[in-house]
């Protein structure tokens, strides 16, 4: 994570399931480092990932995948969600667009 900003364009542009946006590499990249502070523990799987080119649009390569992710909270809480990203790269290869949406498992039922 120390070098994440390497991956991204300047002006990278990232939309997330809350509604929330977020604009600049520098803002992306302190916005994904204070999430994950927040967790004792993360782990994640891809299940499924194609690339996606549009006749229309051949300054971008896409990346879509779906997955699940498994995060532990510091209060010991646990959040599971199902996944789908799309990423989008320029012609260098950076990050310029990011959209992710989910689908939160909900919370087991106490008997």
């Amino acid at each position: 994570m120390d070098h994440i900003e390497d991956m991204m364009a300047y002006d990278v542009v990232a939309t997330f399931p809350d509604g929330s946006m977020v604009k600049g590499k520098e803002n992306f990249a302190k916005l994904i480092r204070d999430a994950r502070s927040n967790f004792s523990s993360m782990s994640g799987t891809v299940m499924a990932c194609t690339t996606l080119k549009s006749p229309d649009d051949s300054d971008h390569e896409v990346v879509s995948t779906w997955g699940e992710e498994n995060d532990t909270n510091k209060d010991g809480t646990t959040v599971n969600a199902h996944l789908n990203e799309v990423w989008f790269f320029n012609k260098q290869g950076k990050l310029v667009m990011f959209h992710q949406m989910a689908a939160k498992d909900q919370p087991d039922k106490k008997n």
